[in-house]
Order: C-alpha cells, then structure tokens, then sequence
C-alpha cells in the first residue's frame, strides 16, 4: 500500500460586495457600481449581459478629480441618478456631476455636470 499526500493549496476569498453599492437590473443585464456611479475591474463591478461582464471599468473624472458620492436617486430597477460632487483644494465644491444610468439590452449613462458658481468660466485653450 501506498500512502498519497494531497497537496494543500490555499485559496483566497472572491472578492464581496461593500454595502456601498448600486444594483441595476432589466432581464438579462445588470450593472454594479460604487454609489458615485464608478465601476473598478478588481471588485465584483461591472455591467453584465448574460453572465458576461462586457464593461468591467467605468470612471469619470473632472479635471483630474474621481468625484466623491451625495446620493442615489433610484427610479425603479434599471435606471437611477446618481449625484455626486468634485472634491476641490480648501474651496466649496461647485460642481455637481449627474450619471443617469439605464440598462435594458446593454447600459446607456446621461452625464450632465452642473456648476453651480456664479463665476464666468472659460475654456482651456487647445
């Protein structure tokens, strides 16, 4: 008789989901998201269809700034408004990004950025 040792491989735990997020549901689709409307590869985020996870990263950034989340305004199971802020340097933020997120046979997101300062802004030149 022989005497067979199994090798012991350590497994790490999947990656679990924070209370901290957004799930959109329509049939077959379904999107995770932070509540600032971010979507990171490393975590279990994403829009999925089919089980396949076909957007697996989706920032936004308002000069150079990941904005920092307000709050969720949900409308029903595929769709939500997610409002956030721009973190500034020692001043109030004045800028408001809105994501108007859906998913059906796919995800569609309205990103409409408000700025609510009374100060003329002009555009960089290119």
């Amino acid at each position: 008789m022989t005497d067979e040792v199994s090798a012991v491989t350590e497994e790490t735990e999947p990656p679990v989901l924070t209370a901290a997020t957004v799930t959109l549901v329509e049939g077959r689709t379904f999107c995770v998201s932070g509540t600032s409307g971010g979507m990171e590869a490393e975590v279990p985020q994403g829009t999925f269809f089919r089980d396949v996870r076909v957007i697996p990263d989706w920032q936004i950034r308002v000069d150079g700034h990941r904005p920092h989340h307000l709050t969720v305004l949900s409308q029903d199971a595929c769709s939500t408004t997610l409002v956030s802020l721009v973190p500034t340097h020692g001043a109030q933020s004045e800028l408001l990004p809105e994501r108007r997120r859906y998913v059906g046979e796919g995800m569609r997101e309205d990103l409409r950025l408000r700025d609510l300062s009374t100060r003329l802004m002009r555009p960089d030149p290119a």
